[in-house]
């Protein structure tokens, strides 16, 4: 199992420990340009989502093209801005969190293949509160990380930003 180590955890409940993971540093996005379009990623320790490993990242970033990439934006559907991740980590290496919510050896190992991946069309405001609104549903044990629940996962998501662009619409309407 990994072991997940340094500062302590930004959100613990009965069901799991996360860590909300600061963006790298200036010098780490210029040499890695793709970097930048995580807009929020949490590690989070869920020991009972799968007999053999606990550990997950749950991130989103947006599709925007990126200056410097060299790698290609693949967008399952045209109008998609943002996808939601949620990858396995792999149980023979540990990760470290530093006090400034940075990792520590500079890299996830991840498991392949991927747990749960979705595109949505919002902005990045309401992107991150899905995912915000994921990691609470996960911190109820509402839902789990593990791929058995990749339909929960889209539900919360799509429903979070259903009700978020309905909002959005209305303020937009609000003569005000």
């Amino acid at each position: 199992m990994t072991n997940i180590s340094g500062s302590e955890p930004d959100v613990v409940t009965p069901c799991m420990k996360a860590w909300k993971m600061a963006q790298p540093p200036e010098t780490d996005m210029k040499a890695h340009p793709d970097w930048s379009a995580c807009l929020m990623q949490y590690v989070v320790d869920f020991p009972n989502a799968h007999p053999h490993w606990n550990a997950y990242t749950v991130s989103v970033i947006h599709l925007r093209p990126i200056e410097g990439s060299e790698y290609p934006i693949h967008l399952n559907f045209p109008e998609a801005t943002h996808e939601f991740m949620i990858m396995a980590l792999d149980p023979n290496h540990d990760v470290i969190i530093n006090e400034d919510k940075q990792l520590v050896g500079g890299t996830l190992h991840l498991l392949r293949s991927l747990n749960f991946v979705h595109q949505v069309t919002t902005t990045d405001e309401g992107a991150i509160g899905a995912l915000e609104y994921l990691m609470s549903m996960l911190g109820k044990c509402v839902s789990s990380p593990d791929s058995d629940y990749k339909s929960t996962n889209r539900q919360i998501i799509d429903g979070y930003l259903q009700m978020y662009n309905a909002n959005l619409e209305a303020a937009s309407a609000d003569p005000k």
